[in-house]
C-alpha cells in the first residue's frame, strides 16, 4: 500500500512540474526570439533614415564602418531600387521583393530569420534595409534560463 501511494506521489509530482516547465520553456523561447528579433527591426529602422539622406558612396562607407566597428550584432544589407546591393553581401531573397512593393516584413530565412524594412520616398523607388539573426540569436540565453 505504501509503495502504490508513493508511486502515485511520485506520477502525480512529475506531472505537476512537467506541465509548469513546458509551457514555461517555451514561453523563454517565444521571449528570446521576440528580444532578438526587436533588436535587428531597431538595427534596420536606423538604418532606413540613412537610406533617404545618404548618397549612394557615404552610405556604403557608413554600413561598412558598422561592421567593422562591430557596433551590432546583427548584419544589415541595403538592396537599392537599381538593384545594388549595398553592406553585408547576401543573396536577393523573394521576401525582399515584397518587401521592394512598400511592405515591411519579417521572414524566414535559410539558418534564420530576416526582417526587411522598405524605405519609401526615394526618386527611383523603394529600397529595402534587410537584417538578419541567426537560430543561434534566436535561442541565446533560452538554457541558461
Amino acid at each position: 500500500m505504501r509503495r502504490r501511494l508513493a508511486l502515485l506521489v511520485g506520477a502525480t509530482t512529475s506531472l505537476v512540474l512537467a506541465a509548469f516547465l513546458i509551457p514555461l520553456g517555451l514561453l523563454l523561447q517565444q521571449v528570446a526570439a521576440d528580444r532578438a528579433v526587436g533588436e535587428a527591426t531597431r538595427e534596420a529602422e536606423s538604418v532606413v533614415p540613412l537610406v533617404a539622406t545618404l548618397d549612394r558612396s557615404t552610405l556604403a562607407s557608413t554600413l561598412e564602418l558598422r561592421s567593422a566597428d562591430d557596433v551590432s550584432r546583427v548584419p544589415v544589407t541595403v538592396f537599392l531600387p537599381d538593384g545594388t546591393v549595398l553592406g553585408d553581401d547576401v543573396r536577393r531573397s523573394p521576401a525582399v521583393d515584397l518587401a521592394q512593393q512598400g511592405r515591411s516584413i519579417t521572414a524566414v530565412a535559410p539558418g534564420g530569420r530576416e526582417v526587411l524594412i522598405a524605405a519609401l520616398g526615394l526618386p527611383d523607388g523603394t529600397a529595402v534595409v534587410r537584417s538578419y539573426i541567426s537560430d543561434a540569436q534566436l535561442r541565446v540565453g533560452v538554457t541558461r534560463a
